[in-house]
């Protein structure tokens, strides 16, 4: 601790510092709750300040190290598989399996794992600082969405804001600055690298009311989608952000509303959309490839005067790609070869992508529908493969318009995928299919290969202009072999629940829970399609087997079986592929023998699974169950093996044997995984993972037996009972571990009777047994924390590792100390902490009454419990430095009666001050408070009084896990029990020396009080009587209501029952001649919906009426009209009838009496009962008017001839001739009614009669008789009618009508068709009777049609179709024809075929000769070019065609089909030349050939080319023999002409040999060939004997060699004396080119080191050196005498050593003799160190620590240091050692040894520092 003395240093050391910060506010459930707090500073004061919220920001996981909290945007979609909380977007809800809570978004603030964006945003923010002259502030995030009201207006409780509240400033320095807008990248989607994602940073200042609109690109024109990204945006506490899709206009819209003054710096992220979106949907064309958009800021004040505006832009990149590759069944690794004439099935892969994102994830087999704007795919074949069209099409099963098509036999096939189609990643991902065969006649063994490569054109845009193009890197190629190998089928096998057991439960139970007992899967991955192969089954002896069900594969249609039973019977039959064979009788199946009609190559089954897995696959399944038996009466024990087989045989087959063996187990298995996960969130997040229980697989139970559960949660996580959810009552417990790092979450069922049904899984926290809920504590730091599940059940669990067995996590304490055999881990998980960046960070957590010893980010309190609790903050400085001058001002909860009981208690590993105030702090100020007069805890006289207090450090380390500070506050509520609801905050504003301002928070942390409250509410009525006197009389009825309320330990309250009141009822006061509006208030009950009231009752004067009638006095006066009047007594009406009246006489009324006055007064007499006392009448009548109609009778007469054609035969000249006679009538009408009332006859305007009929004038009239026109006048002969006679008609009457006709005399005729060519009539016909002169009915247009059609060609006719008309004398007529020929060419455009009709119109006239084919009509033209010499690389012939090259023409009659003429042949042709390819070996005698000329005479020409071998360069040794084995090289043929060889051909290089002459040869004759002289080389090989450094030893020995000579010289290794052969380096081997040297290498031998018993070399002791082996040069003497060391007994009396390179310390034991006196002496020169010997490898004394120092600067007596010192100089001077034997070195011991002991008595030894 600080002295108090020191505070006036500390203050003034601390200087204001602005800063920011965020907060990040989570929702949970219905409540939401703020927990956690991070903050961002300015590093250096001169430096841009870089705001916290810019770093965290609603970005979405671009890479697997980037994670975010709640996923933000339109449209949002699931960003991260270990996301921690639910995410609401615009238009999108997404979810999480594991996540345990939500987050409303479109703003939700994240942390990005990149500086980059906030640098970029910091600056701009500083720039916008330094405009502004105001300090910026930094926002509190909290969550919003679109069409939602944002999460600060919502909960103000929860809103930590470090916004300065700034006067208002002038909208001018609030504008749009270009630096107002910053993107952190320019590129989006499929950029090639992990940035794939934009974020966007908006800095403003501004005021309230200011609107900051961002605007990016949606759709186009409201249609199709062209941005494949997604929005989201960082909340803000001084404003409130919504994001919008407008679809009609194309845009998103982030529009962010200042609440307030101050300045903003928020995160808008632009999210690619991953490669799974839109699946199905086709992308906008336009879109694929790079599209250019326009990001735009701008801004309005809150009168909407512009605030100027900015852009950027960036680039969306989406890329489609494809890896395609071709395979097929079976594999090539499975066959190398394939048969010819068996159809073969392929596969071709496209691996296609969107590349919406990248070109990685979710591929495609098939083409990508959603980038498919038209693809084909062109498959060059093998010339033999044929496609069966049949099977490829039912293999693939199209249903979205794509073909596969091939024209011919090894012929392209092409896959024509329309636009749109293709697959999804909703279907199942399968390639495309080819299946067919090689087409080949007879025995073959041959390599096919296509002759071009696998080509993908896929149209990526409606235009066709942008496309993928994709080619195979090598063709179709596939190796075909008449006579192949026997190949050996594939399969699977497995058990009935795990492969490796089951339980005898099931052989004992009424119902087994296994009824499947094995299954086994197959495969054809031989070449063969095979008909004749056996499946035989075994089943073992303890499975009742009681049938089989059989697999579907390729070509299988049925399988014919035998089935063999235990008590030896047999049955047979056949069943359809994917049937069951049932077994007959009671007896168990043991062996069944199926026999499918035909397995397809390639054919094969799905992977075998256990038989119990849940799902039906397509392998074979051993139906049945375990027994008690054996067939021969023995019990089947726990521990017994049962083995079932399957073998695979046929006459192509290498047999096969499937086989799975189950071992019975004691009980029923079980399998528990702990589903869920840790997920991933900042310090603070609720909930942020989930276990819940779970399971894999299929299993014979899934009940646990009473299991307990332990769930370590990961480091910094705690429980969160809350959230969790528990069935069946477990015993809910918790302990820490890890020295209380960690909680574990115990669930005991062990004493329970609940049934633990493990397949209870939960769905949307519905139908599971249990959930255990956890949220990431404040104080976390940022990493990744794994958590453990394990699970403590007697039901056996194998496919759960054991914890015992879990040696690498597993730890006791992880199941409370106890460590049992049937404890299983069941998962591990981990929880992401994320970095909020370079910040500082204070975790909040608190302790309520409810929450025992633990802290949570929020405590709870029972308002009728204990009044203490208990607050710890610890600071988290992640800045990467330490800071200096922290001071952290922290406030008690102001909102009740909160009391400090003591001093705080501060955990810090530095020094710390901390000070009390009695008044609290303004945390909203940046003014640091004057602590002057602030205390001590020494001088703190009441702790009730403290309001707040200040922790000060001169330095606050940078933190880890192991230097975290705490500070612990404990207070009491003294009006705990009247707080239920209320959040109890504890909150601060923190200082240092790197901050620029002071980082504040008035919400830390808080404890929630809950508990029940009372709650009131008075509702009050008020009358106001307004009295007819003016005055208003006023009486006020009150009423009180309560309800008792529950806060819940979430806060969120659960209301009561509301009481109920009432309000008494009121009369209203009377008044003479007045009414009251109100004439009574009734009685009301008062409950919670009633409101405050007020009525007003008022008067109003009684009114009086008058009533006029108008009367008609014609209709029973009836009343026409009643007019009401009304008003006060004795007022006057202004009303008048006169207006009345004329719209009456209008009407048809004339008036006869008015008595209503001329002025109106309203009496004083009321109406009673209705009745009204004032009325007046006005009297009208009827008036009358007369009407005339008028009606015609007509006659017409039609004049017409024969044919009923108009003909002019009226006496006016025309063909019509109409009379007509007209009749009147006159009807008296009523003008009121319309009605008509008689008829006036003559003419006195009255009625006269009523009879309509007889009312006409006149009664009847008559028409006329009319002559018709004389028929000679008119061209005819004859009129029917010369007059049309008189005719009567009356009234009413139909119309008359008369035709007239005309008619003339008739004639007819004789018309004949003739062939001319054998003057034949071809046919004749009569002419049509009709008039002369009238045109004749014939056409002769058909029958000369007819003729044409049969080969006849029109001559002459006399007779003209349309015009000839008859004459009286002379109608007969002629028409001629001739035959028609045709010229047969072989070019023409219509080509004929012999056979077929000459004419195609008449197909039973004459056909085409054979003789006019074309055949007969064009000869071909051949050049061949032959090759000869060779052999099998001798070219096929070249042989060029010229079709048609020779033609001629013949001629046919058409009507007979006759040939007429044939003409002579035409034409020659003179072909190319022919290059002569080059022949790798051979020469040729033409650079060309060919350019031969073809005529009729002679049509194949042909040329011959002849090669011949090149000769070849011959190495000769000296006697000018070949030298063997040398290199012959063939002349290479010279690459630009065949005819010749190349020059200067450089000789060969032959090992060991040297050219004569080196130079290249140049030969004379191509086809010679060149002898070439060579001299043999001598090689020399050196022995060298030299130390490990290369220091010879002995001299060196050398020997001659040549190329080729193999050498051994490890004999010649030799014995030198104190030394060891220790290596050998090329001492054997074979004489390459070059010298060579074999290396011995030796190393000097060790010594015998004598030590005393600590281990340390006695001083002037002989150290002498090993003795060599003289018959082994690599030992030493075993048994090698120790040295005599005077005044020392060696420990042992030999010493052989285990390493001959390697010193031997030996102890010696000090004698116990009498000290002489001291004799001085000269010191000897001190002994050279020798190397140190390592006691580990010393057999004598193991135990000898360290190494050891050979340098012994010891004073011994004279005599001694003679006897050692020839040794010591020749070890010195590193000589060889003195050859000698042990005798030698024994007696110079023993001398030294009888000196020494002369010297005890007389010199004293000089103590000197060890070196070692």
């Amino acid at each position: 601790m600080l002295s108090k003395n020191n505070r006036q240093m500390l203050d003034h050391k601390m200087e204001r510092r602005s800063f920011r910060f965020s907060l990040r506010k989570l929702n949970t459930g219905l409540a939401s709750v703020v927990l956690g707090f991070t903050f961002g500073y300015g590093l250096i004061s001169d430096q841009p300040l870089v705001h916290a919220d810019e770093a965290a920001s609603s970005l979405s996981s671009a890479s697997p190290n980037q994670h975010s909290a709640a996923v933000s945007g339109a449209d949002a979609e699931t960003k991260s598989a270990m996301l921690a909380s639910e995410a609401t977007s615009v238009g999108t809800e997404t979810k999480s399996a594991m996540l345990a809570s939500e987050a409303t978004s479109a703003g939700t603030e994240t942390a990005s794992s990149s500086a980059g964006p906030a640098s970029t945003a910091a600056s701009a923010s500083a720039d916008l600082d330094s405009a502004a002259g105001v300090p910026l502030s930094s926002d509190v995030p909290t969550s919003s969405a679109v069409g939602e009201q944002s999460a600060s207006a919502q909960e103000p409780t929860a809103a930590a804001s470090q916004t300065i509240a700034e006067p208002a400033f002038d909208s001018a320095n609030a504008a749009i600055q270009e630096n107002s807008l910053t993107l952190s990248g320019t590129e989006i989607g499929n950029t090639g690298n992990s940035q794939r994602d934009i974020t966007a940073t908006i800095s403003y200042t501004g005021n309230a009311g200011d609107k900051v609109i961002f605007k990016l690109p949606a759709n186009q024109d409201g249609q199709n989608q062209v941005a494949y990204y997604i929005v989201g945006a960082s909340s803000l506490s001084i404003a409130d952000t919504t994001i919008t899709n407008d679809m009609v206009n194309g845009f998103y819209y982030v529009t962010t509303i200042l609440k307030q003054s101050g300045s903003i710096s928020q995160k808008i992220s632009i999210a690619s959309r991953r490669n799974d979106s839109f699946d199905g949907q086709l992308i906008d064309g336009e879109s694929i490839g790079q599209r250019e958009f326009t990001a735009t800021l701008s801004a309005v004040d809150g009168n909407g005067n512009d605030l100027g505006s900015t852009a950027k832009t960036f680039t969306q990149i989406i890329s489609p790609d494809m890896d395609p590759a071709l395979s097929r069944e079976p594999s090539s690794e499975a066959s190398e070869t394939l048969l010819p004439n068996v159809d073969y099935t392929y596969k071709l892969d496209l691996k296609e992508t969107k590349g919406i994102y990248d070109n990685e994830k979710y591929p495609t087999a098939r083409v990508n529908g959603s980038v498919n704007y038209g693809t084909t795919i062109t498959i060059p074949v093998p010339a033999s493969f044929k496609l069966n069209a049949d099977a490829t099409a039912a293999k693939n099963a199209f249903t979205d318009g794509t073909t596969i098509t091939q024209a011919q036999t090894g012929a392209d096939i092409i896959i024509t995928v329309p636009k749109g189609a293709g697959s999804m990643l909703a279907q199942a991902d399968v390639p495309y299919y080819l299946v067919g065969q090689y087409v080949v006649s007879g025995n073959v063994d041959e390599t096919v290969t296509a002759d071009g490569n696998i080509t993908i054109v896929q149209n990526l845009n409606d235009q066709q202009d942008h496309q993928l193009i994709k080619t195979l890197n090598q063709p179709w190629t596939e190796k075909l072999n008449s006579i192949a190998q026997p190949g050996k089928p594939g399969g699977s096998a497995a058990g009935a629940w795990d492969d490796k057991t089951i339980s005898i439960s099931d052989a004992t139970a009424s119902k087994p829970s296994a009824t499947k007992i094995s299954t086994f899967g197959i495969q054809n991955i031989t070449i063969y399609d095979l008909n004749d192969a056996t499946l035989t089954f075994t089943i073992a002896d303890g499975f009742k087997a009681t049938g089989i069900t059989t697999a579907k594969l390729n070509g299988v249609t049925k399988y014919a079986y035998v089935l063999y039973y235990a008590d030896g019977t047999t049955s047979q039959g056949t069943v359809a592929a994917g049937g069951t064979i049932n077994g007959k009788g009671t007896s168990s199946i043991r062996k069944a023998v199926l026999t499918p009609d035909l397995i397809k190559a390639g054919a094969a089954t799905d992977v075998a699974l256990y038989a119990m897995n849940g799902t039906i696959g397509n392998y074979f399944y051993i139906n049945g169950r375990l027994t008690d038996k054996y067939d021969d009466g023995t019990a089947v024990q726990v521990g017994d093996q049962l083995t079932n087989t399957l073998t695979i045989g046929g006459s192509n087959l290498i047999s096969s044997v499937l086989s799975v063996t189950q071992t019975i187990t004691g009980g029923l298995s079980s399998n528990f995984k702990g589903n869920g996960g840790g997920g991933s969130g900042y310090a603070g997040t609720i909930g942020v993972g989930s276990i819940t229980n779970g399971y894999a697989g299929e299993w014979p139970t899934y009940v646990l037996d009473h299991p307990i559960f332990y769930i370590k949660l990961p480091q910094y996580t705690s429980f969160n009972p809350d959230l969790s959810i528990f069935e069946g009552n477990p015993v809910v417990s918790t302990f820490y571990v890890n020295n209380g790092q960690e909680q574990v979450v115990k669930l005991d069922y062990s004493q329970s009777d609940y049934v633990f049904d493990n397949s209870k899984l939960f769905t949307s926290d519905t139908n599971g047994v249990f959930k255990v809920a956890f949220d990431i504590n404040n104080d976390a730091l940022p990493g990744l924390y794994q958590g453990l599940v394990y699970v403590k059940t007697s039901t056996p669990l194998p496919k759960n590792q054991k914890a015992i067995n879990d040696k690498k996590l597993y730890k006791p304490e992880y199941t409370g100390g106890i460590v049992t055999d049937d404890t299983y881990a069941a998962n591990a998980f981990s929880t992401q902490v994320l970095s909020p960046g370079a910040e500082f960070t204070i975790g909040g957590v608190s302790q309520g009454n409810a929450d025992g010893t633990d802290y949570h980010n929020h405590g709870s309190s029972l308002n009728s419990g204990d009044d203490s609790m208990s607050y710890k903050l610890t600071p988290k400085n992640l800045t990467g430095s330490d800071l200096t001058n922290s001071r952290i001002y922290v406030n008690l909860p102001d909102n009740a009666d909160v009391v400090m009981t003591g001093p705080v208690t501060v955990n810090t590993t530095g020094s710390v001050m901390v000070l009390y105030s009695t008044m609290a702090v303004d945390l909203n100020d940046n003014a640091e408070p004057d602590t002057s007069s602030w205390l001590t805890a020494d001088e703190v006289k009441d702790w009730s009084q403290i309001k707040s207090f200040v922790i000060q450090q001169p330095t606050l380390a940078s933190s880890t896990a192991a230097n975290l500070s705490s500070i612990i506050v404990n207070v009491k509520d003294r009006t705990l029990a009247d707080d239920a609801g209320k959040q109890l905050a504890l909150g601060y504003k923190s200082y240092a020396d790197q901050f620029a301002t002071p980082i504040k928070q008035p919400n830390a942390t808080y404890v929630q009080v809950y508990g029940q409250s009372t709650e009131t509410k008075t509702v009050t009525r008020t009358i106001n009587v307004h009295q007819p006197d003016g005055t208003t009389a006023v009486t006020t009825q009150t009423a009180t209501i309560t309800r008792i309320n529950t806060v819940q330990k979430d806060g969120t309250t659960t209301t009561g029952t509301w009481s109920t009141a009432g309000w008494e009822s009121f009369n209203a006061p009377e008044f003479a001649g007045y009414t009251p509006d109100i004439a009574s208030v009734a009685e009301a009950v008062v409950d919670e919906n009633s409101t405050d009231q007020t009525i007003d009752i008022t008067y109003q004067a009684n009114e009086q009426q008058v009533l006029i009638k108008y009367i008609d006095l014609d209709e029973n006066d009836r009343v026409i009209d009643e007019i009401s009047l009304t008003g006060p007594t004795n007022t006057q009406s202004d009303y008048s009838t006169a207006a009345r009246l004329q719209e009456l006489i209008a009407q048809g009324y004339e008036l006869v009496a008015d008595s209503v006055p001329a002025k109106i007064i309203f009496d004083s007499i009321d109406d009673i009962d209705g009745q009204v006392s004032q009325v007046y009448t006005v009297k009208l009548r009827h008036q009358t008017h007369a009407a005339t109609t008028s009606s015609s009778v007509t006659r017409t007469i039609s004049y017409v001839d024969e044919k009923g054609n108009p003909v002019n035969g009226s006496p006016d000249g025309s063909s019509t001739y109409v009379q007509t006679a007209t009749f009147n009538r006159t009807a008296i009408i009523d003008s009121v009614t319309g009605e008509v009332l008689g008829y006036d006859v003559d003419g006195d305007g009255k009625v006269d009669t009523t009879d309509a009929d007889a009312a006409w004038m006149p009664s009847s009239a008559e028409l006329g008789a009319v002559k018709s026109a004389d028929p000679v006048t008119l061209g005819f002969d004859y009129v029917d009618l010369a007059t049309v006679g008189s005719a009567a008609v009356t009234p009413g009457q139909q119309a008359l009508t008369q035709s007239v006709v005309y008619s003339k005399a008739k004639v007819s005729g004789m018309i004949k068709y003739v062939d001319d060519v054998t003057g034949k009539t071809l046919s004749e016909f009569e002419l049509p009777i009709g008039e002369v002169g009238s045109l004749i009915g014939y056409t002769t247009a058909d029958q000369i049609k007819l003729y044409e059609e049969r080969g006849y060609e029109l001559t002459s006719s006399d007779f003209v179709d349309g015009t000839q008309i008859y004459a009286k004398a002379g109608n007969d007529f002629v028409v001629h024809f001739k035959h028609a020929i045709q010229v047969v060419t072989p070019n023409d455009p219509d080509p004929v075929t012999p056979g077929d009709p000459i004419n195609p119109n008449y197909p039973d006239g004459p056909r085409y000769p054979a003789y006019v084919s074309r055949a007969n009509l064009v000869k071909d033209a051949t050049q061949t070019i032959h090759y000869v010499g060779a052999g099998d690389q001798t070219p096929i012939d070249k042989v060029q065609t010229q079709k048609d090259a020779f033609t001629r023409t013949i001629t046919i009659d058409k009507v007979t089909g006759e040939v007429l003429a044939t003409s002579a042949w035409t034409g020659s042709f003179t072909f190319d030349m022919e290059d002569t390819g080059v022949i790798e070996g051979y020469h040729a005698d033409k650079k060309t050939a060919g350019g031969l000329t073809a005529t009729a005479a002679e049509p194949d020409v042909t040329a011959t080319v002849t090669y011949m071998p090149n000769g070849k360069l011959i190495p000769i040794d000296a006697a000018g023999n070949p030298i063997p084995g040398a290199d012959t090289p063939t002349y290479p043929t010279d690459p630009t002409d065949p005819t010749k060889v190349m020059a200067d051909e450089p000789i060969p290089v032959i090992p060991g040999y040297t050219p004569v002459d080196p130079s290249p040869v140049t030969p004379i004759d191509a086809g010679k060939d060149t002898f070439v002289p060579y001299t043999q080389n001598e090689y020399q090989l050196t022995e060298q004997f030299v130390d490990e450094d290369g220091n010879e030893l002995a001299p060196s020995k050398n020997g001659a060699y040549h190329y080729g000579d193999s050498f051994d010289v490890t004999g010649d290794a030799q014995v030198i004396n104190g030394y060891v052969l220790v290596k050998q380096e090329n001492t054997a081997g074979t004489f390459g080119e070059g010298d060579q040297t074999a290396k011995f290498i030796y190393k000097q031998v060790g010594r015998i080191i004598p030590v005393d018993e600590a281990g340390n070399p006695i001083p002037g002791a002989d150290t002498p050196s090993y003795q060599n082996d003289p018959t082994d040069p690599t030992k030493v003497v075993p048994n090698e005498s120790v040295p005599v060391v005077p005044g020392y007994t060696p420990s042992t009396p030999t010493v052989t050593p285990t390493d001959p390179t390697q010193d031997t310390p030996v102890t010696y034991i000090k004698n116990q003799t009498p000290i002489a006196p001291e004799v001085p002496t000269t010191p000897k020169t001190p002994e050279q160190p020798q190397a140190p010997t390592d006691p580990a490898e010393s057999p004598v004394t193991p135990n000898v620590p360290g190494e050891l120092d050979h340098s012994t600067d010891s004073a011994v007596v004279e005599n001694n240091a003679k006897a050692v010192s020839s040794h010591d100089k020749a070890n010195d001077a590193k000589q060889l050692p003195q050859t000698g034997n042990a005798q030698h070195g024994s007696i110079l011991a023993m001398m030294g040894l009888a000196l020494a002991g002369l010297g005890f008595g007389i010199v004293k030894p000089k103590k000197r520092k060890s070196s070692s």
